[in-house]
Parts: C-alpha cells; structure tokens; sequence
C-alpha cells in the first residue's frame, strides 16, 4: 500500500511540473541541410520526435507544400502560409530527443536563402512564432489528452478490478458461511454415529448372550 501511495505522489508530481512547462520560441542560429541559418526553436515536451515529425509533415500538406526529408532534415517545398507570408516560401525543419520530449526547429526560406529573421522581417516573423508557438501546443495537448484517455481507461480498469475483488470476497464469504453449515451438518452426523456405534454395542453384547444361551443349550445334548 505504501508503494502504491508513492507511485501516485510521483505521478502527481510529474503532472504538476508538466503543467508548469510552457512552449517558449526562440529565434537563433541552426545548422539545417548543412547551412547555418535563422531558425525558430521551440522544445516540445513529452512528445517524442515521431510524433512531432510525423504531425509537422501533416502540417506542411495542409498547405500545398512538397514534402521530402533528407538528411534528418524535413523540407517542405512551395508552401503557402498567408499568415506569414503571401507568397510561397520553403520551410525547413529538424527534430531532436530531448529529456522532456523533442527540440524543434524549422527555417523559412522566402526566396533564394532569403530565410526569415527578426532584422529583415520583424512582422512576419512574430508571424512564424506564433505559427510554431501554436504547433507546439497542438501537439502537447494531443499528446497530454491521449495520456488522459490512457490515464482514464486505466482508472476505468482499476474500479472493475477492484468490483470483482468484492464480488470474489462477497463469494469467499458465502463459501465460508456453507462450509460452516457442511460442518455442522457433518458435526451432526458424527453424533448421530456415535449413537449408531452404542447402539451397535448393545447389540453385540446382546447376541454374544444369546450365542452363549444357545451354545450352552448344544453342550448339554446327550
């Protein structure tokens, strides 16, 4: 029981540091597709690199671009994201374990290595913060609901075993209650036996007198 009481202290208490972790976009250097260049980089907690590579080449569909990976690197070719710029532009992205999930960080190339930054493009770019500030969140709040669907079918699992731990103890007792009447029962029997057994004695101390009578009765035949 105290294990268990431990296990549920340490699991609240990784939720409540959970809770307290916010998204935070960076603008700085990355070294994508061999070339350093302007990146946003956002660390995406508890979600694992899979996860955040997969969603962000489903991102990228949605807006009509290109998408192909080279070198651990996601390029998406021609896409179209009006809120950060009106005309078509490259993004590239790279995904990295981290201990608390996944470092994400994407550049975008408006034009022939045009990548934005804060010096040339400082609206668009609070754009693109945004953008990825918001894909962040997306996908920590897919990832933490899906803990709470597991969470939840796990607490779901836990009352029917704890139902069916009553339900075995309810049978247990009555188990215990019809092997207290079978000894009773069996109790009365062996009385009843007892009983049987002096009335047997009787019996046999009864027929030897009669065998002797009768065996007197032959001895005396002249």
């Amino acid at each position: 029981m105290k294990i268990l009481r431990f296990f549920f202290i340490l699991l609240i208490l990784y939720f409540n540091v959970a809770v307290a972790q916010k998204a935070n976009v960076v603008e700085t250097k990355e070294t994508l597709n061999g070339m350093l260049q302007n990146c946003l980089v956002v660390e995406i907690y508890d979600c694992e690199p899979g996860m955040v590579e997969k969603e962000w080449k489903n991102e990228m569909k949605k807006y009509k671009g290109k998408v192909m990976v080279r070198k651990n690197t996601i390029n998406s070719e021609n896409v179209l994201i009006q809120i950060i710029h009106l005309n078509n532009m490259n993004a590239a992205a790279n995904v990295v374990k981290t201990v608390n999930g996944s470092k994400f960080s994407v550049s975008f190339d408006l034009a022939d290595k045009d990548f934005l930054s804060t010096e040339k493009y400082p609206d668009q770019i609070q754009a693109a913060k945004q953008f990825v500030y918001d894909f962040a969140i997306k996908l920590r709040k897919t990832k933490v609901m899906k803990n709470l669907s597991d969470s939840k079918t796990d607490l779901m699992q836990k009352q029917k075993d704890h139902e069916q731990l009553v339900r075995d103890k309810d049978g247990l007792r009555q188990n215990i209650q019809k092997y207290k009447e079978m000894i009773v029962q069996k109790e009365n029997e062996i009385r009843q036996n007892e009983l049987h057994q002096e009335n047997k004695l009787i019996e046999i101390e009864n027929q030897k007198l009669v065998v002797e009578k009768i065996q007197k009765k032959y001895d005396a035949i002249e």
